[in-house]
């Protein structure tokens, strides 16, 4: 079985009106086919800017082309960690 291999692309800082976009679509290993589950998780110093953007990635983000992250999601002089998995067709992870 083909593992994916998730390469996540952003910037590593954002000015306060910018509208930052989070590409995951380098990732590899999902036999040609679109990846059957994308799951994104979202940690930050500011908890309910994290909770908030956890609900935009669920709901709203499409992979291709990347969904920018609405203006005004993210709080200045926060940190943020996002992690992504993708689970394949054949339910390799």
């Amino acid at each position: 079985p083909v593992r994916p291999i998730v390469s996540i692309f952003g910037p590593a800082s954002v000015s306060y009106c910018s509208t930052p976009i989070i590409d995951v679509s380098a990732s590899t290993g999902s036999l040609g086919r679109t990846w059957q589950s994308t799951n994104f998780t979202v940690t930050s110093t500011a908890t309910a800017s994290a909770a908030t953007l956890q609900t935009f990635f669920r709901n709203t983000y499409k992979l291709n082309p990347p969904t920018a992250v609405p203006e005004g999601s993210l709080v200045v002089g926060a940190y943020y960690d996002i992690t992504v998995k993708l689970c394949t067709f054949m339910g390799e992870r």
